[in-house]
């Protein structure tokens, strides 16, 4: 496994390198307008994009109307990139990179390029910083998995949470839209009188807007009431929909977790062998491993059988940086691969024992073996046991083994492990059932 992280930025955004017959040449800008700096002066480009219709004008002095230079000579855009890893690259407008060292130190030469190295070099350095730290990260996570380990819930925690556990019950919502007020219906409708009656014997107005106003009044009165009445009872109706959904939901959500709870408690064997089931198949790690395991109810024991990973697994090269600002890959020494192997090895131990202590307080002690793949003296594949540890669960509960040295906490533990001063594991017989 080697870790790598290639990302491509295009640096000094609006900058193209044109070439053409007539040397290199710089175009800043945009599409449509643009300025071109190049051997035969500066020129100001326009023109509408998609019509087709452009112009080409020299504006640093008027331009002299030759032969060689009344046709426009085609021009290819060149991209520069800087990696992550600190390489500096030159792309043409179909994306080939330009590796002619001719054409590259042509680019170099230019006074345009050198005007922006120093941008260049400060942009180089800061990815090359960038993906050291990153590659160092991921790398740190990767050998050292029991970071990723949850603090393991003391037994009497599981207890006190279904001493606590409580069925929960929908809150109804309150229908807050005030009744219709009778004087604003009047109010309303003698607006309305003023607009709608307007008879052209004036001297009648005020009689007609009154009985205007009361021949209606009653009928908008009932039915705003009405209106409301319906809106309250439709209201409610939701409500008893919503109340009904959520509290059978909250009565399947407390009967889960209630069961599940003192199946836990209890250490039932269907119920231990469906959580870790679920847990192996929820859990992601940056290795592939195999796991067998067998439960004892009788005593809480959990058996556990893994197939590791390989030390092939770890990345046999580190990024360092060199003098000239770029990456490069420099091979670790077989001290330093076995020695994050060890450290891959006990963490993984120490990631998969707490996960599973956490599934039941009736897991009162793990008894982990793990095997790799090694080549026997005639050159066949076999299973080699290197390891073989019994945790007991009170040291996970009053510890963090986010913090600890995994190598130095699992030792201090009852196990089968031999291991020469120079990390290498030799072949165990491990803890049988």
């Amino acid at each position: 496994m080697s870790i790598r992280f290639r990302r491509s930025v295009r640096i000094c955004k609006g900058l193209r390198i044109n070439f053409s017959a007539s040397g290199i040449s710089y175009t800043v800008g945009v599409r449509g307008a643009s300025l071109t700096m190049g051997k035969r002066g500066t020129y100001l480009n326009t023109g509408i994009p998609g019509t087709g219709i452009s112009n080409r004008e020299r504006i640093d002095r008027p331009e002299r109307v030759t032969k060689s230079n009344q046709s426009s000579l085609p021009t290819t855009t060149i991209t520069i990139l800087v990696s992550d890893r600190g390489d500096v690259k030159f792309t043409s407008e179909d994306g080939t990179e330009i590796t002619d060292p001719t054409i590259i130190r042509r680019i170099k030469a230019t006074s345009q390029y050198k005007a922006q190295k120093e941008h260049l070099d400060s942009t180089r350095q800061e990815k090359v910083k960038e993906t050291l730290e990153k590659e160092e990260q991921d790398t740190f996570a990767f050998l050292n998995l029991q970071r990723e380990a949850p603090l393991v819930t003391p037994a009497r925690m599981f207890q006190d949470r279904l001493d606590r556990l409580t069925l929960e019950r929908y809150q109804r919502k309150t229908f807050t839209a005030d009744p219709p007020d009778d004087t604003h219906i009047r109010q309303d409708l003698e607006n309305e009188a003023l607009r709608q009656v307007k008879p052209i014997a004036f001297w009648k107005r005020k009689e007609l807007r009154e009985r205007y106003v009361e021949e209606r009044l009653p009928q908008r009165i009932k039915d705003a009431h009405d209106a409301w009445e319906k809106a309250r009872q439709d209201f409610a109706h939701s409500e008893d929909v919503v109340e009904a959904q959520t509290n059978k939901e909250y009565e399947q959500d407390y009967t889960q977790e209630k069961t599940a709870l003192e199946n836990a408690i209890a250490g039932d064997p269907d119920f231990i062998s469906q959580v870790i089931d679920r847990w192996i198949g929820d859990c992601t790690l940056p290795v592939e491993i195999h796991i067998n395991y067998t439960y004892e109810p009788a005593n809480g024991t959990l058996w556990m059988d893994l197939d590791l990973p390989e030390i092939e697994d770890i990345p046999e090269t580190k990024s360092v940086q060199l003098k000239s600002g770029k990456i490069s890959e420099k091979h670790k020494t077989q001290g330093q691969l076995k020695t994050e192997y060890s450290t891959l090895v006990f963490g993984l131990l120490l990631f998969l024992s707490s996960n599973i202590f956490n599934l039941s307080p009736a897991i009162r002690k793990i008894i982990i073996s793990g095997y790799t793949q090694r080549r026997d003296t005639a050159g066949n594949l076999t299973d080699d046991y290197i390891i073989s540890i019994k945790f007991p669960r009170e040291p996970f509960e009053t510890t963090d083994v986010r913090e600890v040295d995994p190598c130095s906490f699992c030792m201090q533990f009852e196990n089968r492990c031999r291991m020469t001063t120079t990390m290498l594991f030799k072949p165990i017989e491990p803890f049988q059932e």
